[in-house]
Formats: structure tokens, C-alpha cells, sequence
């Protein structure tokens, strides 16, 4: 993963790798993550230090890979269209708002599912399982 790691999102920003930190957020356009299909672009993203990806829309296998690896994903067009590179966010995934504390600007993306959020909170689906012996949509 740190070998892979060093080439996250390369194609856009070659330094990206030297940038990026625990915590960061990646604010993205439309179908983020597609020709992603594979779970390593997540987990290479979430390993590399991004917690969040708040995008306009979403590659419909990355979207389901980043929550199977415990990272959460936000749609919201209005936050893409009024962050810049550098703002500070706050986001409160259980609410779907997100601050720009920057700019003083408030939006609200549809929250996380509770169920995908209980993947997020245990590390991903592995972990829950592990944690659980169940999926989280089983009783």
C-alpha cells in the first residue's frame, strides 16, 4: 500500500502524495472513481490519509468498494461548486452537512445509510464482520 500510495491521483496532481494528510478531503466533480473497479483505489486514498471524498456524483463500484474499506462518501454538488483547494471543512456525516469554514458557507448532502455508516465506524465490511459474525443488514 505505500508503493501504491505514492501514485494516488498522480494523473491529476503528481504531488498529490507529497501533499496529502491524515485527515484530508477530497472534494471531486462527476463519477468520481470511474475505471476504478478494483478495491485498491479506495483503500489506497484511505491509506494515503483521506477520510472523506465529497463529490457530485460517484462510479457506482468505487462507491460501493470505499464503503466496503471504511470510507465514507458524500454527494453534494453545491459544497463541489463553493470549495476550494486549501478550505477547511467540517463535515458531520450523520447529518450530511458540511462547512465551509473558510468561506462561512453551509451545505447538506444526503447523510450516510445508517447500515454503511456502521461499516465505516468499524473499519470497513471485513472488520465489522469479524467484529459482528454478521453483514450489518442481517438480523
Amino acid at each position: 500500500m505505500d508503493e501504491l500510495a505514492k501514485h494516488a491521483m498522480e494523473g491529476i496532481d503528481p504531488d498529490f502524495s507529497k501533499k496529502v494528510q491524515k485527515g484530508d478531503i477530497i472534494v471531486a466533480g462527476k463519477n468520481f472513481g470511474c475505471g476504478s473497479s478494483r478495491e485498491q483505489a479506495p483503500l489506497v486514498l484511505k491509506h494515503a490519509g483521506v477520510s472523506l471524498v465529497i463529490a457530485e456524483s460517484f462510479a457506482r463500484i468505487f462507491y460501493r468498494n470505499a464503503f466496503n474499506i471504511g470510507l465514507p462518501l458524500l454527494i453534494c454538488k453545491e459544497a463541489v461548486e463553493n470549495v476550494d483547494g486549501g478550505d477547511i471543512l467540517e463535515v458531520d456525516l450523520t447529518t450530511g452537512r458540511i462547512t465551509n469554514l473558510s468561506k462561512g458557507k453551509e451545505f447538506y448532502a444526503n447523510p450516510i445509510p445508517d447500515f454503511l455508516m456502521e461499516i465505516v465506524k468499524e473499519g470497513g465490511l471485513s472488520e465489522y464482520y469479524k467484529k459482528h459474525g454478521r453483514f450489518p443488514w442481517q438480523k
